[in-house]
């Protein structure tokens, strides 16, 4: 009796540490979506830049 209500007392008393906890690995996902899109930007524009200067180049 006493095992299920200990392991759902800190569920229950703590909500605000689980929306915490979701909100911080909410907000890590959206920093490394927006970080690969960054270098991927980087790498586009790189390529072109490689693609204009052996154009000119040649």
């Amino acid at each position: 009796m006493f095992v299920p209500l200990a392991s759902r007392a800190p569920l229950s008393a703590c909500p605000v540490l689980v929306l915490v906890l979701v909100l911080v690995l909410v907000l890590v996902l959206v920093l490394v979506l927006v970080l690969v899109l960054v270098l991927v930007l980087v790498l586009v524009l790189v390529l072109v830049l490689v693609l204009v200067l052996v154009l000119v180049l040649v």
